[in-house]
């Protein structure tokens, strides 16, 4: 059980400062700005999950170690300790889709520690990445949304079902959420 949960907020800085450009102190402001409101958003969905569903801030706070914002949204499970890198539409997001993306990503870093602590040994892709588990996650991310039971609920629930039709999840490098 590792419940310790670090969020980090990433601050693209200019260097513009070095190069004597007048607009780069704004620039870097802006950036550590934006950096504050995406590390609160973080800690804002996570309080919301341990609130809402703490069966659910379990598992994100026993298979996530790291919470970071970055490009795009993925988790890497084989990291020690396990990071999630939230990508900045998600982010921004309403809180409790945050949130699910949060636990959904929580649930594939369960499904890969669990293999590796149970059989010791290299964990295939299949077991935490690919059509059986990203359904896998999409259903734990659904029961989340049954949970929390929120205005929204039921047109997030559509979206998942239909998230389930389409292979969303297989082109990291086109990502932008």
């Amino acid at each position: 059980m590792r419940n310790i949960l670090l969020v980090v907020a990433v601050v693209a800085m200019s260097f513009g400062a070095a190069a004597g450009e007048k607009n780069a102190p704004a620039k870097d402001a802006a950036a550590k700005s934006r950096a504050t409101v995406r590390k609160e958003k973080t800690e804002d969905a996570l309080s919301f999950i341990k609130e809402k569903s703490p069966r659910s801030y379990e598992l994100v706070t026993n298979y996530l170690s790291i919470i970071q914002v970055g490009a795009k949204s993925g988790v890497q499970v084989s990291n020690n300790p396990p990071r999630f890198q939230v990508g900045e539409k998600t982010a921004c997001t309403m809180l409790s889709w945050y949130a699910s993306c949060i636990v959904h990503d929580a649930h594939h870093s369960k499904l890969y520690n669990d293999y590796r602590r149970k059989f010791n040994c290299k964990v295939p892709k299949e077991i935490y990445s690919g059509r059986k588990a990203e359904d896998e996650c999409l259903y734990v991310q659904e029961d989340f949304y049954r949970e929390i039971n929120v205005p929204e609920t039921g047109r997030y629930i559509k979206h998942l079902r239909n998230m389930r039709k389409v292979d969303y999840f297989s082109d990291y490098k086109n990502r932008d959420w």
